[in-house]
């Protein structure tokens, strides 16, 4: 059985906006492209995970390690 490696990078890209549009605005991310976005731990900063699929990383090299 070979196990799926994926890679993947979250950061934090901006405080927790006090405004509902605006973080309606990046919420909707979520269904429009490869990254998700949430919240960290103590609710202050949004956060950008980007997963790549198992085999995008192999192709381009394993450099970026």
């Amino acid at each position: 059985m070979n196990p799926i490696h994926t890679l993947e990078m979250c950061c934090p890209f901006m405080p927790l906006p006090d405004d509902i549009l605006t973080l309606q605005h990046f919420l909707r991310l979520n269904y429009t492209s490869a990254v998700t976005i949430g919240a960290d731990a103590d609710n202050t900063a949004l956060v950008a995970l980007y997963r790549l699929p198992p085999n995008q990383y192999r192709r381009r090299g394993a450099h970026w390690f």
